[in-house]
């Protein structure tokens, strides 16, 4: 039994670690097994900016069908967040409200005036909520004060101002100052500027988008997505019951795993054992009309092969009588020396197994009783029949070529 057991261990080992590695799938990551392929991403783990519809990511090829047109995201080597506006060139991402669908955008190079004045969002989906139109203007650095100046836009030289304030502007331009160029800025409803140039360009970019409309499913704390790829038409799903559904799903698969990892862990001990004993048992006992052997052998004993080939006929040898006798003589019966061979070697044979103890009826237990010596491992036995007794078959078959009858019990009726 516990050899039995043994042998099951590993293959055993073996299954439940693949069910521990699919519960830590299920439960670690359960995205992989039932979590919508357009969920929620990020570009890295310490970015604070939820990617999802209607954008899309470029770099993951999965995720490029989740996004609505002209809402395509990419991530840099640093984990920052791009958009890139078709005639405008590429901004990171700061922030998103997708209640509110506004996005704030910044310069990557640090220097948002010169950006703005080269911005255009026609070709997107995106508009400024709120702008005011600046006049930027470039004026000796010897003529003007420190406040307003554009720096990424100066020299050593001239610096730069804006202003929404054409009045001032007109005024600036009569003096010393020249335009170098106007832009619609986008602004902050909350900003109010309250001197004839804005303090700082170098604030974010506000931007919103109106299509598609998905601001009545966020104030539900629902989820914007496509109803199918073909139709690309919008839908809302409930967060709420996803999660349930992802409940649902999880306690499906575990009734499902837990019981067929049980049955298939029984159904492979239970081969194991079955070859466990084919192993142990590969050939039969010897049958014999006067006793039978179990599967597993007569007290550590497994049946032998066929028996060889009988050996040649001994040289002469002279009894105790003193008569001098070849090949097989017969003392109490006239049986031919070629056919008492032949009966000698039919005898049934038995190979000593582990325990190297037996015990017979008529024993002579562990000792050879024609050679006076013990019993050892894998030593051939040879079991007389009618009387059962055990010798060494090279032992017994010399004495048979001598005296055809049992050296213990002097019994000869197994020859006709």
């Amino acid at each position: 039994m516990g050899t039995h057991t043994l042998l099951c261990l590993p293959d055993a080992c073996i299954l439940m670690s693949n069910f521990v590695i699919l519960l830590y799938l299920l439960f670690v990551f359960p995205g992989m097994i039932s979590a919508h392929p357009c969920s929620t991403v990020f570009c890295s783990q310490k970015s604070s900016i939820p990617i999802r519809f209607p954008f899309s990511l470029e770099s993951n090829p999965h995720y490029q069908d989740c996004g609505y047109p002209g809402f395509s995201l990419k991530c840099t080597g640093l984990g920052k967040t791009v958009l890139k506006i078709p005639r405008s060139g590429e901004f990171f991402l700061r922030d998103v409200s997708y209640a509110k669908q506004q996005i704030w955008l910044y310069d990557p190079g640090n220097c948002l005036p010169a950006r703005l004045m080269k911005l255009n969002l026609s070709g997107s989906p995106f508009s400024c909520p709120h702008h005011l139109e600046f006049t930027f203007l470039s004026c000796p650095k010897n003529q003007t004060s420190e406040s307003g100046i554009i720096y990424c836009l100066s020299n050593n030289r001239d610096v730069v101002l804006a202003t929404y304030n054409k009045l001032w502007a007109d005024l600036m331009t009569s003096l010393y100052c020249k335009i170098i160029g106007t832009a619609q800025v986008p602004i902050s409803q909350r900003i109010r500027p309250s001197r004839g140039y804005l303090i700082d360009l170098n604030k974010d970019i506000p931007l919103s988008w109106h299509d598609p409309d998905c601001k009545t499913c966020e104030s539900k704390r629902g989820v914007c997505s496509f109803k199918s790829n073909s139709t690309k038409k919008i839908g809302c799903s409930n967060m709420k019951s996803d999660n349930k559904a992802h409940l649902i799903a999880m306690v499906v698969t575990l009734s499902i795993t837990l019981p067929t990892f049980a049955c298939g862990l029984g159904i492979w001990c239970h081969r194991n054992k079955r070859r466990s004993s084919r192993s142990s048992t590969s050939d039969q006992a010897v049958a014999h009309p006067a006793f039978s052997v179990s599967r597993q052998g007569f007290l550590g004993f497994s049946s032998l092969p066929p028996p060889p080939p009988p050996p040649p006929p001994l040289p002469d040898r002279d009894d105790n009588s003193g008569t001098s006798q070849r090949g097989v003589t017969s003392q109490s019966t006239d049986v031919p020396a070629h056919l008492a061979e032949m009966i000698i070697q039919s005898f049934p044979k038995l190979v000593v197994g582990d325990s190297r103890h037996m015990t017979r009826p008529n024993g002579n237990d562990d000792v050879c009783a024609i050679c006076r010596s013990k019993y050892r491992q894998k030593d051939i036995l040879k079991i007389l029949p009618r009387c059962d007794h055990c010798f060494h078959a090279k032992c017994v078959d010399d004495w048979l070529r001598i005296k055809i009858e049992c050296p213990i019990c002097r019994n000869s009726t197994f020859f006709p």
